[in-house]
């Protein structure tokens, strides 16, 4: 094996090893693995990653982005679906370009050549040029797992799992966790990318329905679902939290297509709209409960969605705890206006259906001023009856750092 670079390494909950193929492309590749059939085994290597990378990211081994560090998007999602993870490998001397990633010394690896990727020591992550052994665990020692019983008997503090599909909620049943604390609905919208960028492009409520429409019933699916996984575990489901342009191709994708002359028109209304929702910081502009209560039709959908779906699971004989989470609060105001909008549209589930379903509406405090302000959001009848704590953005907010190039100072710092 040749070693190609050293940098902070994600690891999840159990230590494997993967003989894996280096692949620079989002949605997948192509060539074969020699040990696993023809079956192909890929590391997506990126920059960095964002929401919408998020299949590419399931459907690889492992990732490996150039920068990041212990809290940006790719170390985060790598976690929650158990993914080996390499971030900040530019500091290393790694870089990638189109389908071509340059190690330190000058070697140039293409799409199909074979590279592992190992997490070493603690923190540390290696990157290995040629193929290392595999061992996957199938599940934990029987004496960890008898630990781990004796303490669920004493815990006063519970804990749930991130899942935002099926797959992820039952290793979270199997792994004894308490219930789903986090399902991020974003992530399933890249499911119907098509049919959220109609909505987007739509220029009025009125064009908007049916794309809203075919939303719900897709996530209406996905929720059942979760309930299903769940038995009778709470499930604390996230309202859409990023910007909306996270849905829309790049704006360099599609300029080079005005440059080549081969965009259609189609292709030129979309750019409009990716400028129309450019931000310069994207992080704190138009997401979250602020998107919510622009488009009110986001939060009555996926209300109803969820309720809907929560309703047909309890008519199959499961009891469903559904929770709704409003994102990104700073203003009490801000809270009641959207659980105005989720209450009023569970009234009309209920009157529909002719079934009622007990669930809470909360927020995830990741604004300082939310943080100081608590007491307020979560007062009176109709205040937060939960509260998740997001420290990714709350760190970040409080200290002034971007989870994205922290890593370029903070060993220093600790240092």
């Amino acid at each position: 094996w040749g070693f190609i670079a050293k940098e902070l390494g994600i690891k999840p909950g159990s230590p494997e090893f993967h003989n894996l193929k280096e692949d620079t492309k989002n949605k997948g590749a192509k060539g074969k693995s020699k040990s696993n059939k023809g079956k192909p085994k890929l590391i997506l290597c990126k920059p960095e990653t964002s929401p919408e990378d998020f299949h590419g990211m399931v459907a690889s081994e492992g990732i490996v982005t150039m920068t990041g560090g212990m809290t940006s998007h790719a170390a985060l999602v790598a976690r929650q679906i158990g993914k080996r993870c390499i971030v900040g490998a530019a500091s290393s001397g790694l870089s990638v370009t189109k389908d071509v990633l340059s190690a330190k010394d000058g070697k140039k690896l293409k799409t199909g050549d074979i590279i592992s990727v190992d997490i070493i020591s603690g923190e540390t992550g290696a990157v290995f040029l040629g193929e290392l052994p595999i061992f996957t665990p199938t599940k934990l020692p029987e004496e960890l797992e008898t630990i781990l019983d004796w303490a669920d008997e004493i815990a006063k503090i519970k804990v749930r799992a991130n899942a935002d599909k099926r797959s992820d909620t039952q290793m979270a049943m199997d792994f004894k966790a308490t219930g789903t604390g986090l399902a991020r609905t974003e992530h399933q919208f890249f499911d119907v990318l098509e049919t959220v960028q109609g909505m987007i492009l739509a220029e009025n409520p009125e064009a908007r329905k049916p794309f809203i429409e075919e939303m719900k019933n897709f996530q209406k699916k996905d929720f059942i679902d979760l309930f299903q996984t769940a038995k009778g575990k709470p499930v604390t489901i996230r309202l859409i939290d990023p910007p909306l342009h996270e849905f829309l191709p790049k704006e360099l994708e599609l300029r080079e297509k005005i440059w080549n002359n081969s965009a259609s028109d189609h292709d030129k209304t979309v750019l409009r709209k990716v400028l129309e929702y450019q931000e310069s910081n994207p992080m704190l502009g138009l997401r979250g409960v602020r998107l919510g209560l622009l488009i009110p039709e986001l939060i009555e959908m996926q209300t109803s969605a969820i309720l809907e779906a929560a309703i047909e699971v309890q008519n199959q004989g499961i009891t469903v705890i559904p929770e709704i989470m409003i994102p990104l609060v700073g203003f009490n105001n801000e809270f009641q206006r959207a659980r105005t909008i989720v209450d009023s549209t569970a009234e009309k589930v209920f009157t529909v259906t002719g079934k009622k379903i007990d669930y809470k509406v909360g927020t995830m405090i990741e604004i300082p001023r939310a943080a100081l302000t608590a007491d307020e959001i979560a007062g009176g009848e109709k205040g937060a009856e939960f509260f998740s704590f997001g420290t990714n953005d709350l760190h970040q907010m409080t200290l002034g750092f971007s989870r994205d190039d922290v890593a370029k100072f903070l060993p220093f710092y600790l240092e």
